[in-house]
C-alpha cells in the first residue's frame, strides 16, 4: 500500500491533472484520496478487463501507469492502459524470481515503453538532499504515511497490520 499511496502523492506534487488509482480495495481508495487520487477504480466491479476501462475513460489511455504491485498480470495491465504512442508504464512491485510477465512486443512497436523505479528513481547522493529539502518545505507531507504507533514489542502486531493492509506505516517506539 505504501508504494501506491506514494504514487498518488508524486504525481500530484508532480503536477498530474488526473491520478486515477486501481486496487481491489475502497478503502485504499478511500484512503489515497487524500494524498491526491481523482479518480477511484475497484477492479472487483467490472466485468472488462481494467485496462479496457482506463482507455475508455480517458479516451485512447494515459501517459504514465505505475504497478505497484509486482503481480504479472497486473503488470501487463498497467502496460496495456497506456497511450499506444508514448505511454510510459512503471514497473515499482517486487516480482517474484519464479514469475514471468508475457507479452506481445506488439505492444511495445508504437512508442510505448517500460521502465521500473527502484527508490522512486532517485540517485541518493546527488537527489535526496533536494527531496529532503522539498518536505521541509511542506511540499511533500511524509507524516500522514505514519498511521500507527506502537511500542516495540508489538512488532509482530505491526507486521500483521502492514500485511493485511490496515496500515501505511508504524512508528515502532523502544519501551523504557
Amino acid at each position: 500500500m505504501m508504494n501506491f499511496m506514494k504514487v498518488v502523492e508524486a504525481a500530484k506534487v508532480a503536477g498530474a491533472s488526473r491520478i486515477i488509482g486501481v486496487a481491489r480495495d475502497d478503502d485504499k481508495l478511500r484512503r489515497a484520496v487524500e494524498f491526491g487520487l481523482t479518480d477511484c477504480l475497484n477492479i472487483q466491479k467490472f466485468a472488462k478487463p481494467i485496462e479496457q476501462v482506463i482507455c475508455e475513460l480517458v479516451d485512447g489511455g494515459v501517459d504514465y501507469s505505475f504497478d505497484c504491485t509486482g503481480d504479472p498480470g497486473i503488470i501487463y495491465s498497467a502496460l496495456e492502459c497506456c497511450n499506444m504512442a508514448g505511454g510510459m508504464s512503471v514497473i515499482l512491485g517486487l516480482v517474484e524470481a519464479t514469475q514471468r510477465v508475457s507479452f506481445h512486443p506488439g505492444a511495445l512497436l508504437w512508442g510505448r515503453s517500460w521502465t521500473s523505479g527502484l527508490f522512486g528513481g532517485y540517485k541518493a547522493r546527488s537527489e535526496l538532499p533536494k527531496l529532503v529539502e522539498r518536505c521541509m518545505k511542506g511540499d511533500i507531507n511524509l507524516d500522514h504515511y505514519i498511521t500507527h504507533k506502537m511500542p516495540f514489542s508489538k512488532i509482530n502486531e505491526a507486521f500483521d497490520l502492514l500485511n493485511e493492509g490496515k496500515c501505511i506505516r508504524c512508528v515502532l517506539d523502544y519501551e523504557n
